[in-house]
């Protein structure tokens, strides 16, 4: 087996932290590592990589840069019904590399995977109970029982979370900026030049700004005119979960909600965080963004939630070079400038349910409470 670490041909201080959220789709983590290799600046940086499914072709892609250092996660798969012996190898992981231990596939016949004895999605608490099915007694707000296909991710993404702010030595005296990308990401390369723009120009406003957001899902970017315009406004998660960035001291300001987190009713990591950056936290977090020209793009056609039957992301990417070639000039501006006209007007949000199953609630917790184990049958303290 193989240990992947920090590749040794760059040993400066670290700069910023892009952490990549990956599941599977390997044509998609191409095109952003791809992207990323042409960001300016980014051999300063340390890239992480959160993985919830092994594969031997996805290693093999994050094992060939070369342009940054990479901190990633080998599970060290042997054959994948030796269940025992492979739990074994997975807590023998450095607290430096990130492996979501509890993926479907390693539990894919119990939870937190697809149990044959959980309650059907649509079975209605009276048949479920009929049934005698393992989760009767706890269905969602809208009478739904738990997915695995869904839950998997709020879980990975809270794991991920915990490991990089609690458990990473080499990460616990960093200060800076982490900025968090997933798989069916793409970036343009003045990325952490907008960044750092953001994170100066941040201190002169009188107004609290806990995120920076580097994308938006604007359906006609524009990069012909001002490429800097910004805006401050209140995070919310439909609007401003892409290309996020803070620091370990805005972490710190999470962290007492965790527990609201792993409570609240949606499988959505991004709609739970939302819901506890309003509710819980001592002020509404605020967001700087990049409205009109982000500079993270999200080109997944394909995955959990969207069905397309054509998946061809790198006609996608090659649209966005194009347009970003055509307007190179534009790129790397001097300063921001702030526009309050780019407010957006964001209606309350409505929990989409799906996490009302204690065993989630319970695994979730665990990630971060040393004091609430894992559900019955789950190995303690990964």
């Amino acid at each position: 087996s193989t240990r992947y670490s920090m590749h040794s041909f760059y040993n400066g201080p670290i700069t910023e932290v892009i952490v990549v959220q990956v599941h599977d789709r390997i044509g998609y983590l191409y095109l952003l590592i791809d992207s990323l290799r042409r960001v300016k600046d980014v051999e300063d940086c340390l890239l992480v990589f959160s993985h919830d499914v092994y594969s031997s072709a996805i290693n093999a892609l994050v094992r060939s840069i070369r342009f940054a250092r990479v901190l990633q996660q080998l599970l060290f798969i042997l054959i994948i019904d030796q269940l025992p012996k492979l739990q074994s190898l997975v807590t023998l992981n450095s607290p430096l590399q990130i492996f979501y231990p509890y993926t479907k596939q390693i539990y894919f016949d119990r939870f937190p995977g697809n149990d044959p004895r959980d309650c059907p999605r649509d079975a209605g608490l009276y048949r479920a109970r009929q049934l005698g099915c393992n989760n009767a007694e706890w269905p969602d707000k809208y009478g739904h029982y738990r997915e695995s296909k869904y839950t998997q991710t709020k879980h990975h993404w809270l794991y991920k979370m915990n490991r990089l702010f609690e458990r990473s030595p080499v990460l616990a005296n960093f200060t800076g900026q982490f900025v968090f990308l997933e798989e069916d990401h793409y970036v343009v390369e003045d990325l952490l030049h907008m960044l750092r723009l953001m994170v100066a120009a941040r201190k002169d406003l009188s107004q609290n700004v806990e995120i920076l957001t580097l994308g938006t899902y604007e359906k006609k970017p524009d990069f012909t005119r001002n490429t800097a315009q910004v805006v401050v406004d209140k995070w919310v998660s439909s609007f401003h979960n892409m290309g996020m960035s803070f620091s370990r001291a805005i972490w710190d300001q999470i962290k007492p909600c965790l527990p609201a987190f792993c409570s609240f009713d949606d499988y959505n990591w991004d709609w739970s965080l939302n819901h506890i950056l309003t509710k819980c936290t001592k002020r509404p977090f605020q967001t700087m963004v990049i409205r009109i020209s982000p500079r993270v793009f999200h080109i997944g056609q394909c995955g959990v939630h969207h069905k397309n039957k054509v998946c061809n992301p790198a006609l996608l990417s090659s649209k966005l070079d194009r347009m970003l070639a055509n307007n190179i000039a534009k790129l790397y501006p001097d300063q921001l400038m702030f526009n309050a006209k780019l407010k957006i007007r964001a209606r309350a949000l409505k929990p989409n349910g799906g996490w009302g199953d204690l065993r989630d609630r319970r695994l979730c917790s665990s990630f971060f409470n040393s004091s609430e184990s894992p559900p019955s049958g789950l190995p303690y303290g990964m």
